[in-house]
């Protein structure tokens, strides 16, 4: 049976099944192409947002960095002020002097040791000798207050640090204004170790 032999409602009967298969067939492949598009814009936002998570991570890694180079020339810094040779002597009538001129009483300084410190900032180790003088005084705020700003705001030229701090109040902490407290701490001054010849 030729196509010519064909009546028109066969014809149009069998265009319009052609007409459904092939929208059949467009439709699914546009579907499927959806479908692969929809799955590739997942994996593209999963790997935007990896992306922005790893710029933010380097930013702050980068911002370590510096910090953590910042911190070592610090280190470098106060490890050139140190002083070479600890000078006790020196230090012990400083401390004498300032006591005397502050008027406190019952003043006693010894120094108790040297300790081999070992120091690591930012990567840098480095060992320096860490002097330990006890201080035993009675004084009053004012004058205790005085002595502290003296030695740590810059009145001798070293490094230190107040350690062990106690104070023991007269009558429970009911004593009058500028009465004088036992006061105990210990002085931690540095200096550089010497190099080995």
């Amino acid at each position: 049976m030729a196509a010519a032999d064909w009546s028109e409602r066969t014809r149009m009967l069998i265009t319009a099944a052609v007409l459904v298969v092939v929208n059949v067939a467009v439709f699914f492949f546009l579907y499927r192409a959806r479908t692969e598009l929809d799955t590739i814009n997942v994996a593209v936002g999963k790997q935007q947002t990896e992306l922005d998570r790893l710029s933010e991570q380097e930013k702050s890694l980068k911002d370590l960095v510096a910090k953590f180079e910042r911190k070592k020339e610090d280190h470098k810094e106060h490890l050139a002020r140190l002083p070479e040779h600890p000078n006790r002597e020196q230090f012990s009538f400083d401390l004498t002097q300032l006591e005397s001129t502050l008027k406190l009483e019952h003043a006693d300084v010894s120094h108790n040791n040297v300790i081999d410190q070992a120091v690591d900032v930012a990567g840098c180790q480095d060992r320096v000798l860490k002097d330990v003088y006890t201080c035993r005084m009675e004084a009053d705020f004012r004058s205790l207050g005085l002595l502290f700003w003296q030695l740590l705001e810059g009145q001798t030229s070293r490094i230190m640090a107040v350690e062990n701090f106690s104070l023991s109040a007269r009558d429970g902490g009911m004593a009058l204004t500028g009465a004088k407290h036992a006061v105990a701490f210990s002085l931690a001054t540095y200096h550089a170790k010497p190099k080995a010849p």
